[in-house]
């Protein structure tokens, strides 16, 4: 027989350990820590995950809402740019999208991550690299998937 005190330990690791447990899965199901505009398309581009922002360009006031896969936050120059694969349902002039586009950060506008809330074993699921990822070599890389 196992005597009382012994059961009540028992008990008791088994709580801390489920408690462990439980603090583990809240840190997995919300990775993303970040904030600001930077913080929040830095964390996109290092868990892969689709990110959708507003946009406005330099020639029209308008702001156009853009979704896709970020890959890289470049700096050239003072200037910092998000180099992403922009998916179908994109602002675009030409609507030739999917695509490969540059946007300078300043002209972001509130970023958010689409999570995917399918979970693969337990894990986020992450976007594949878009072909020709590769050929962005020019400079100095802040992020990079």
């Amino acid at each position: 027989m196992i005597s009382l005190r012994s059961a009540m330990k028992a008990r008791a690791g088994l709580a801390s350990l489920a408690s462990r447990a439980s603090s583990v899965q809240t840190e997995r199901a919300d990775p993303f820590q970040r904030s600001g505009r930077s913080g929040i398309l830095k964390d996109a581009i290092e868990f892969r995950q689709t990110v959708a922002f507003w946009y406005s360009n330099e020639d029209t006031p308008r702001t156009g809402r853009r979704i896709g896969n970020p890959h890289a936050i470049v700096q050239r120059g003072r200037r910092r740019y998000l180099i992403m694969w922009t998916l179908p349902g994109s602002a675009s002039a030409t609507r030739r999208l999917p695509g490969w586009r540059t946007f300078i950060l300043e002209r972001i506008k509130s970023p958010k991550i689409q999570v995917n809330r399918v979970r693969i074993g337990g894990r986020l699921q992450r976007f594949t690299p878009a072909p020709g990822f590769s050929r962005f070599r020019e400079g100095r890389f802040l992020a990079r998937i």
